[in-house]
C-alpha cells in the first residue's frame, strides 16, 4: 500500500481551535508504558495458570508466558488499538544508535535549538505494512523544540539500497501538531489542485522499538521523485541561504553536467534582478493567493521558500513548503498586500486567483473532493486531538472578507515597453484588476507630475477611453479575460498609452536607468489616492531561451516572413530559405508556414514558438525543416494556448538543445502545447528523443519516424493517440511514455534496438492492431503501468515479446493483458517479475525474481 495522495482534489484546510488540546495517549504514557502493561498482564496470567497446574508445570508455564511477552511486543499493536485505517511504519533502532539520538536531543534542549548535520544520521530499520524491512539512516529534525521536546520526536529518514517506504526514498515524520494538524494536509491538496509544486504529505501510525507512538505526519523530502509525481521533468531544487541558492542533492547536481548547468543558470538568473524573466509569475501569484486565504504567513518566509528550475521553459517555479496554516478563529479579516510591492504579472495572477478562491462554490467543491480522505485522517487524529474539526467556518469567513476587500480596494497594475517604430515611444499598458471604476489622473516622473495627453491614448478593442477633466476612467478588467496571453497585460482589458520618449526623457536607455515612472490613481469618490509604479520592460535577456524581438525587427532579419495584422498571424512564405541564427516567433501572434517552404538552420540553431505554430504542407508541396550542414537544434513549441496543426512536413537532422541550462531532449518539443500531427516525417535525428511531448494533448496520424539514434517518440505526462503510423530503424524505443494515457492503433514498428512500446510510471496504454518485428523487446510495462493489447502481432523479439517489471522502487508492479496476440520467432515470450502480471490471451504467466538493474546493465531491458 502506498500513501494515497489524490492530486485531483481541490479542498481547503480545516481548522481547530488548538488551544487546550492534549494528546490523549500521552495521558496514559505519563503513568505506564503500554508494552510494560502488556508484559505484566501476560506474565501474571502465566503465573496464575502455572500455580493452578501444580509445581511441576510452573517452569514450563513461565517459559510459555515469556514467549508470549516477546510475541506480543512484536505484534502489530494497531490491531490491539484498532485506532484508525492508516498504514503503520515500524522503526527498529539499536541501543547505540538510539543513544546518539538521545544525546543530540539533550544538546538541542540545552541550547534551545537543533543544529543538525549529516553526521547525526544513525542506522535503523523500517518495516512498512507487510513489506520486507528496509535499511535506513535517521536523525532528529526540526529547528525548534516543538519537534523534539515532547514524547513524539520528529525524524529525517533516508532509505538505503535503492529501496522505498510508502513510495518515498527520503522523507520526514513528525507530530502533526508541528504543522497545524489537518490544516497542512488540506493546503497541500489545494496546491496539488492548482498545479503548484509541493511535497507529498499524509498521516501514518508509528511504532518505535515496539512502542506505539501514535499518529505521525509523513512528508517527502525534496528530490526527483517529488517532481516526477507532479508531472515535472528532472531539474534542480534549491533554497536560499544568505542570498545564495543552495541546491538539494548537491553532490548529485555537481556530478551531473546537465543539472550543474541548470544550477548555474538558475543562480545567474536570480542574481540578475529581472524578476519577470526569472520566475513562473503565474504560479507565484497563485501560491501567494492561496497562502493569504489560509493565513499561512509561515509559508511566505524566506526560510521556507523552495524553488524548482524548469529546464524546458527556463523559469523558476515556487514550491509550497511548511505553510503551517493557523487559521485562528478571531483572525478572519484579510488585508491584501499593496500590489505596488509585486511585479505586475505576479499581481495579475494573484488577484485572478483571489477572485477564484473567494467564490463560495470553490470551497464547496473542494470540501466534496477531499471528503473521504479527510474523514479517514480526522478519525485517526481525533484519538489524540479529541476536539479536532475541519476549519470550514474560518475559511468561509476569510472568503467573505476577501470578497469585501476585492470589492473596495484600488487594484491597478502597469507595464511599459520601449518601442522604436514608427518613432521612439513608450507603450504603457494599464489594467484595473478591481471591481470598480478607477480614475487615472496623471503620471509622476521622478516626483514631477505629468499631465496625460489625449493623443497618447490608443484605440481599444472594447472600450473608448478619453480624458474627462484631465483624468481617464479605468473600468474593471473582464474577469474571463486571459490576461497572461502575452508578456504584457492583455490589450483587450488594458488602457494603452503611446508616449513619445522625448516627452519624458532625453534618451531611451535613460528611462530605464535614471528615472522612475508612476501612475496617480484614485477611486471615483476621490476618497483614496495612491501611486502605482510602472514596470518598464528591459529587453536585456537573462534566460538561456532566445527572446523575441519586435515584429518589425523579425521581418527585417527574415525577409521570408510577412504579417497579417488583422488576423494577428505571421506567414512564412514558400521557397528555400536559409535562416540566420535562431528563429524566435512572437508570443503575440500565431504563425503559419505555407506549403512548399524549406527552412535550413545553422548548427545548434532553434525554432522557438510560444503561440500556435501551424505547418501546412501538402502532398505535392511539403514543408521541410532541416540543417544547413550536419545538424540543428530543432523545433520547440512552449506554452502555446492554442493547438498547433502540422501536415505534410519533414523534420530532419535535429539534435536537441543543451544551452546554458535550457535542456530539451527532443529534436521536436511540445511543452504544455496541444498538437495534431498528420503525415509528418521525422528522420535522421541524433537527439535523445526525435519527438518529445510534455504535459500536452496530441494526435499523431499517418506519420513516419525513421533513422533515429535514440528514442523516436517520448510522451511525458501527456495524453494522446498514435495511429496508422510507421516506426523503423530506431536506435532506442519506438514509443516511450511516462505518466501518460495513450491509445496506439494500426501502426507498424520494425528494426528497433530497444522496445517497440514502453509504458512507465503509472501509464495506461491501449494497443490494437499493431505489427511489431525485429525488436529488442516487443512491449514493456513497468512501474505501476497497465498495458492492454488486442489483435496484434509480435515477431522476432530478441529479448522478450512482453516484459512487466518494476524499475523504480517508489512505484508498484506492472500489468499486461492481451487478447488475440500472436507471438512468433521469439525465444522468450514473456519476462515477468514477481508481483507483476502478464495475462497472455487469458492465461496467467509465471513470474520470477528478476535483477532489473543487472538486466539494464546488460542492455536486455534497455539502454
Amino acid at each position: 500500500m502506498r500513501i494515497k495522495l489524490d492530486h485531483s482534489q481541490t479542498n481547503k484546510g480545516i481548522l481547530v481551535n488548538q488551544s487546550g488540546l492534549r494528546s490523549f495517549p500521552s495521558y496514559l504514557r505519563e503513568f505506564l508504558d503500554l508494552r510494560t502493561i502488556i508484559a505484566i498482564i501476560a506474565l501474571s496470567l502465566g503465573i496464575l495458570v502455572a500455580l493452578a497446574s501444580g509445581p511441576d508445570s510452573i517452569s514450563a508455564q513461565l517459559r510459555k508466558a515469556a514467549r508470549e511477552i516477546v510475541i506480543t511486543s512484536r505484534i502489530e499493536l494497531d490491531q490491539y488499538f484498532n485506532p484508525n485505517q492508516l498504514p503503520t511504519v515500524y522503526i527498529d533502532m539499536n541501543f547505540e544508535s538510539y543513544q546518539r539520538i538521545v544525546e543530540k536531543r539533550t544538546e538541542a534542549i540545552t541550547v534551545g535549538q537543533l543544529y543538525a548535520t549529516d553526521d547525526d544520521f544513525v542506522p535503523a530499520q523500517i518495516r512498512y505494512m507487510d513489506q520486507p524491512p528496509v535499511k535506513v539512516r535517521m536523525r532528529l529534525k526540526g529547528d525548534m523544540s516543538d519537534h523534539w521536546a515532547g514524547d513524539k520526536w520528529s525524524y529525517r529518514v533516508h532509505v538505503l539500497d535503492g529501496r522505498e517506504v510508502a513510495g518515498l526514498r527520503r522523507f520526514s515524520i513528525q507530530d502533526p501538531m508541528t504543522r497545524q494538524l489537518i490544516n497542512e494536509w488540506l493546503i497541500h491538496q489545494m496546491m496539488f489542485a492548482e498545479d503548484i509544486l509541493t511535497t507529498r504529505y499524509a498521516f501514518i501510525n508509528v511504532v518505535f522499538n515496539g512502542q506505539y507512538k501514535g499518529t505521525y505526519a509523513i512528508e517527502e523530502s525534496f528530490s526527483g521523485e517529488l517532481l516526477e509525481a507532479q508531472r515535472r521533468t528532472p531539474g534542480v531544487i534549491f533554497k536560499y541561504e544568505n542570498q545564495q541558492p543552495i541546491m538539494y542533492r548537491s553532490n548529485t547536481v555537481a556530478n551531473d553536467p546537465v543539472l550543474s548547468s541548470q544550477a548555474t543558470t538558475a543562480a545567474n538568473m536570480l542574481q540578475s534582478g529581472h524578476v519577470t524573466k526569472v520566475y513562473d509569475n503565474d504560479r507565484m501569484g497563485r501560491l501567494l493567493a492561496l497562502l493569504m486565504l489560509w493565513d499561512a504567513n509561515h509559508g511566505v518566509g524566506d526560510q521556507n521558500r523552495r524553488y524548482y528550475f524548469n529546464p524546458i521553459n527556463a523559469q523558476i517555479e515556487p514550491i509550497s513548503y511548511d505553510a503551517s496554516p493557523v487559521l485562528y478563529p478571531d483572525n478572519t479579516e484579510i488585508v491584501l498586500p499593496e500590489l505596488q510591492s509585486m511585479h505586475p504579472l505576479v499581481a495579475i495572477a494573484y488577484i485572478r486567483e483571489m477572485i477564484k478562491v473567494s467564490d463560495e462554490d470553490y470551497l464547496n467543491t473542494f470540501k466534496t473532493d477531499v471528503r473521504n480522505q479527510l474523514e479517514t485522517f480526522l478519525t485517526a487524529l481525533r484519538r489524540e486531538y479529541l476536539s479536532l474539526e475541519a476549519p470550514w467556518t474560518q475559511l468561509s469567513s476569510r472568503q467573505a472578507s476577501l470578497r469585501r476587500t476585492l470589492n473596495t480596494k484600488i487594484l491597478v497594475v502597469a507595464m511599459a515597453d520601449i518601442r522604436s517604430e514608427p518613432h521612439p515611444h513608450l507603450l504603457l499598458e494599464i489594467s484595473n484588476l478591481g471591481r470598480n471604476n478607477t480614475l487615472l489622473s496623471g503620471l509622476i516622473l521622478n516626483n514631477s507630475p505629468i499631465d496625460i495627453q489625449q493623443h497618447w491614448i490608443l484605440p481599444n478593442q472594447t472600450q473608448d477611453q478619453g480624458l474627462q477633466s484631465g483624468a481617464i476612467i479605468l473600468p474593471p478588467a473582464s474577469q474571463d479575460a486571459n490576461v497572461l496571453n502575452s508578456p504584457y497585460i492583455s490589450n483587450r482589458d488594458a488602457l494603452s498609452l503611446s508616449i513619445p520618449i522625448d516627452t519624458l526623457v532625453p534618451t531611451e536607455q535613460s528611462i530605464l536607468k535614471e528615472y522612475s515612472l508612476q501612475l496617480l490613481v484614485s477611486n471615483t469618490t476621490l476618497t483614496e489616492e495612491i501611486t502605482v509604479p510602472v514596470y518598464i520592460h528591459d529587453k536585456q535577456s537573462v534566460s538561456p531561451i532566445p527572446s523575441d524581438n519586435s515584429i518589425l525587427d523579425l521581418v527585417s532579419k527574415h525577409p521570408f516572413i510577412s504579417i497579417d495584422k488583422q488576423k494577428e498571424t505571421l506567414y512564412i512564405s514558400a521557397g528555400i530559405w536559409d535562416v540566420m541564427g535562431d528563429l524566435v516567433l512572437p508570443q503575440s501572434m500565431k504563425t503559419v508556414i505555407l506549403p512548399g517552404t524549406t527552412l535550413r538552420f545553422d548548427t545548434g540553431a532553434v525554432l522557438v514558438a510560444r503561440n500556435s505554430l501551424d505547418v501546412l504542407g501538402t502532398d505535392k508541396l511539403p514543408v521541410v525543416l532541416t540543417a544547413k550542414q550536419q545538424t540543428w537544434g530543432g523545433v520547440s513549441v512552449i506554452e502555446a494556448l492554442h493547438e498547433s496543426s502540422w501536415k505534410h512536413v519533414l523534420i530532419e537532422k535535429t539534435e536537441g538543445v543543451n544551452r546554458a541550462g535550457w535542456t530539451l531532449t527532443g529534436g521536436i518539443t511540445f511543452y504544455e502545447s496541444p498538437s495534431v500531427l498528420d503525415h509528418v516525417k521525422v528522420a535522421e535525428t541524433v537527439a535523445e528523443d526525435a519527438l518529445n511531448i510534455v504535459r500536452s494533448s496530441y494526435k499523431i496520424t499517418n506519420s513516419e519516424f525513421r533513422s533515429t539514434v535514440s528514442d523516436a517518440f517520448d510522451g511525458d505526462f501527456s495524453d494522446g493517440t498514435i495511429s496508422t503510423s510507421h516506426f523503423h530503424d530506431i536506435g532506442g524505443d519506438a514509443i516511450d511514455v511516462s505518466g501518460a494515457n495513450l491509445s496506439v492503433t494500426s501502426n507498424s514498428i520494425s528494426k528497433v534496438v530497444d522496445k517497440a512500446i514502453s509504458a512507465g510510471e503509472n501509464s495506461s496504454v491501449e494497443i490494437d492492431n499493431i505489427k511489431i518485428e525485429n525488436v529488442g523487446i516487443g512491449i514493456a510495462s513497468k512501474d505501476s503501468s497497465t498495458v492492454s493489447i488486442s489483435n496484434s502481432i509480435i515477431s522476432k523479439a530478441n529479448n522478450a515479446a512482453l516484459a512487466a517489471f518494476i524499475k523504480k522502487p517508489e512505484y508498484g508492479p506492472a500489468t499486461i493483458r492481451t487478447n488475440q496476440l500472436t507471438i512468433s520467432d521469439t525465444e522468450l515470450n514473456v519476462l515477468v517479475q514477481t508481483n507483476s502480471t502478464v495475462l497472455l490471451n487469458g492465461i496467467m504467466q509465471n513470474t520470477s525474481t528478476i535483477d532489473v538493474d543487472d538486466l539494464y546493465a546488460q542492455g536486455i531491458l534497455g539502454n
